[in-house]
């Protein structure tokens, strides 16, 4: 039998069948693929708040399952208020007048399929439309507010152009998921946008996904003067999963691979797949995503062993690791500061006592520094005894690679 073998963030494709089947590699919407106790927690959590007219903040490390959970959201709620989410991903999305342009992309999107008609995909930009949504009522809505003929074919041009004027046309209690929403630029202007946006709309919910800086903290630090204070988002974190949830999604996804391909994959004995969890989760921290790359390499076609299958996931990660750790040292007012006790946290688990000695830096200045990643971009852990360690082996890898000199230039 040939095999066609195409790598896809992990995924490996052998005549058609994917084992991102197995192991997703990919976000996904469907709610019944959460793994993990905490996971699950904080979708039943954040689905009960935005029920009780909340909106929420989803928190975390990359690849921790954010854009997954804010989907399986999406689609959840959607189902449940017989109405629509549009999901934008603002990645390379960092002025309002793209955000307007993709958000008029979704609205397009909506009403095309609504009444039927074919329409180009927009990346970044997704809608889900609940089976029940009644749209006979919003097309008409919609149709009136535009001055639209069910023949027009120019809807783009007839759209506003101002973002809180889009959210005014959408369906009742539709939910907006603003996908990595730190890379929005115009902190002002988003959130002027936003907060003109919830007042005209009280019914449409927001998710907003992301690290603890730029918008997302602006959001969540606003005082009780500021306005639209009630409409503060609430947040949700989304943590590493144990070693026993490692262990039950590999278990789940092994037993899959059998049967697809039983006479290529043989699924570990309970001491074996108890070893290599352990030794996976000692490597990759428990980071679903870069759980599910380890997996994939694991199935055929690749068949990997434990050792090369973690050496494999780790080298597709440490680009993405590394390009994010240089964005957060040249956001920071003192970026040789973060550069130097990054790169002394790449040599394992230390405290922040011996970060100051080996950097020359003082006491204050690292536990600040510490505090940040930790507490705003999730990628140094505190441990019970009082060390610090990156999440994982990727970003101990990724941090070696970083060029101090590049910062210091003193």
């Amino acid at each position: 039998m040939s095999i066609f073998r195409t790598k896809l963030g992990g995924c490996a494709v052998m005549n058609g069948q994917s084992t991102s089947g197995f192991f997703p590699s990919k976000p996904f919407s469907d709610p019944s693929k959460l793994h993990g106790k905490g996971h699950k927690k904080a979708f039943y959590d954040s689905l009960e708040l935005l029920k009780r007219g909340q909106d929420i903040v989803i928190l975390g490390p990359r690849a921790i399952g954010k854009t997954s959970l804010a989907k399986c959201l999406g689609k959840a709620y959607s189902l449940d208020n017989s109405t629509v989410a549009v999901y934008l991903n603002l990645a390379g999305i960092k002025d309002m007048k793209n955000l307007s342009k993709h958000m008029k992309g979704a609205i397009v999107s909506l009403y095309s399929r609504l009444s039927g008609k074919k329409t180009k995909s927009i990346r970044n930009v997704s809608v889900i439309i609940a089976p029940k949504f009644p749209k006979a009522p919003w097309l008409e809505f919609f149709r009136l507010q535009l001055g639209l003929s069910t023949a027009s074919d120019n809807l783009m041009d007839k759209l506003p152009e101002d973002f809180s004027q889009l959210v005014l046309l959408l369906p009742d209690n539709a939910l907006v998921i603003f996908d990595e929403v730190q890379e929005m630029k115009q902190r002002k202007k988003f959130q002027e946008g936003l907060w003109r946006a919830l007042n005209e709309r009280e019914d449409v919910r927001f998710i907003f996904t992301g690290s603890f800086s730029g918008v997302v903290k602006e959001l969540l630090s606003r005082g009780r003067q500021a306005r639209m204070y009630y409409r503060n988002p609430r947040k949700v974190y989304l943590w590493p999963w144990d070693e026993r949830d490692v262990l039950l999604y590999l278990q789940n996804g092994y037993i899959m691979c059998r049967k697809v391909y039983p006479q290529k994959f043989t699924v570990p004995n309970d001491l074996e797949l108890a070893w290599e969890a352990s030794k996976v989760y000692e490597k990759l921290g428990g980071i679903p995503g870069i759980i599910s790359t380890y997996a994939n390499y694991r199935c055929p076609p690749y068949n990997y062993s434990v050792e090369k299958a973690i050496e494999e996931a780790i080298g597709d990660a440490v680009e993405k690791a590394r390009a994010e750790l240089e964005n957060i040292i040249k956001s920071r007012k003192s970026p040789c500061t973060y550069a130097k006790v990054i790169a002394s946290l790449s040599q394992g688990p230390t405290n922040w006592s011996y970060i100051a000695k080996s950097t020359g830096l003082g006491d204050g200045s690292v536990q600040e520094v510490l505090e940040v990643l930790s507490k705003e971009f999730f990628i140094v852990i505190r441990q019970e005894k009082g060390g610090y360690r990156l999440i994982n082996a990727v970003y101990e890898t990724a941090a070696k690679e970083i060029n101090i000199k590049k910062f210091c230039k003193d």
